[in-house]
């Protein structure tokens, strides 16, 4: 799995997001919270999100300081780090941060987001429907083919520094749920169901092709 060689590990990052999404929606179907929680508060978790990173990242200066066999006395080996698979209590932190925070806010702030129309404007538009199951199908993919995510380079040779703790607790998902901010806000009817048709055949080959 890594440039020092190959490693078996249990992957269930697909069951774990659709618990969680299930978990999400029970909570609100049930009244614990509004379904928009998320939506209207996303904000205040990227700046939590932002925090997470500098205080992970600081934690990983720490426990290199106390003798891992790491050290980082530059800004560039901090921005860009020094090792390709940190762990925490036995648990790859590159890869935790990526399939269990940016890879499950996103289909959770997508459900918020269905909410939030519901609630706005009494009913879900077409084109916010379309855009949603998109990238809940894209979400998917990716979760049930983790073993790939943890086989591609970027996995294996990417080294786990501050550029890539911010990139995936706040860039990643702001990027992300972007369209359907936009979407689910101005309400767009016809032409973005249209567009969103277009893109949605785009990503469907891709996975396909990937595949």
């Amino acid at each position: 799995m890594s440039s020092a060689g190959d490693q078996l590990r249990e992957i269930n990052s697909f069951f774990s997001c659709v618990l969680t999404c299930l978990l999400y929606v029970l909570g609100a179907t049930v009244g614990f919270y509004r379904g928009d929680l998320i939506y209207t508060h996303f904000n205040s978790i990227v700046a939590i999100f932002a925090l997470f990173s500098v205080l992970t990242m600081a934690f990983l200066i720490f426990s290199y300081h106390l003798g891992t066999g790491n050290s980082v006395t530059t800004i560039n080996e901090i921005w860009f780090g020094v090792e390709t698979h940190p762990k925490i209590l036995d648990i790859d932190l590159k890869s935790f941060i990526k399939t269990r925070f940016t890879m499950v806010i996103w289909p959770l702030y997508i459900i918020s987001a269905l909410y939030f129309q519901k609630i706005a404007y009494g009913k879900v538009s077409n084109s916010l429907l379309c855009l949603s199951l998109t990238q809940i199908l894209y979400i998917s993919h990716f979760h049930w083919s983790e073993d790939l995510y943890l086989n591609s380079l970027d996995s294996k040779r990417s080294s786990c520094g501050f550029y890539r703790l911010w990139a995936d607790f706040v860039l990643a998902p702001v990027i992300y749920t972007a369209p359907i901010t936009v979407i689910s806000h101005y309400h767009l009817g016809t032409v973005g169901l249209i567009s969103n048709c277009i893109f949605s055949t785009i990503a469907v080959a891709s996975i396909i092709f990937t595949a």
